[in-house]
C-alpha cells in the first residue's frame, strides 16, 4: 500500500493542496508511540475536488509541526486503480492464564 501512496505521490498532492486533507481525529500520541510531549496522533482524510476519499493516513505531528515516526504518513487505505485497499486490525490476542 505504502509503494502505490508513494508512487501516486499522494503525500506531495495534500502538500500542495491538489487533494484536501480533512482531519478526522487527532489526540495527544500515546505514551507507548514513544513521541515528544504535545505530540498529536491524527488521522487524516485525503480527497479530490469532489470530495472522495483517495486515502486514509495516520501520522504523529510533533509540536514542532514535523511528522514524527518514520517522518511520512502512514496509509491505512487508499483508492488505487479503482481498487479499496486497506489494512485490516487483528484482534489482540488473549491473555494467557
Amino acid at each position: 500500500m505504502r509503494q502505490f501512496f508513494n508512487d501516486d505521490k499522494l503525500w506531495d498532492k495534500a502538500k500542495s493542496g491538489e487533494l484536501t486533507s480533512v482531519i478526522l481525529e487527532s489526540r495527544n500520541a500515546p505514551e507507548v508511540a514513544q513521541q515528544p510531549p504535545g505530540t498529536l496522533s491524527q488521522s487524516i482524510s485525503y480527497r479530490d475536488p469532489d470530495g472522495n476519499e483517495i486515502a486514509r493516513i495516520h501520522q504523529y505531528l510533533k509540536p514542532d509541526g514535523n511528522l514524527g515516526g518514520s517522518g511520512q504518513p502512514d496509509p491505512k487505505r487508499l483508492f488505487h486503480d479503482g481498487i479499496l485497499y486497506r489494512l485490516i486490525k487483528r484482534p489482540k490476542a488473549e491473555p494467557k492464564e
